[in-house]
């Protein structure tokens, strides 16, 4: 993250990320951007997995 921000641009790279966390993904988000953002998605999804079992096996 320290290169994506080195030129006073955090501003702009957390600009990407809420875009990308919005299902935007641009040729002008840095690669590491995207795939922070779908790491997070994943986990998200696997999150509401597991809460969906937990709650089937309290049935």
């Amino acid at each position: 993250m320290k290169l994506l921000t080195k030129n006073n641009q955090s501003e702009k790279m957390y600009d990407n990320f809420v875009r990308c966390m919005n299902g935007e993904e641009s040729d002008d988000i840095p690669a590491a951007i995207i795939l922070a953002c779908r790491t997070i998605r994943l986990y998200q999804q696997t999150h509401m997995i597991v809460e969906d079992l937990e709650k089937q096996e309290e049935v």
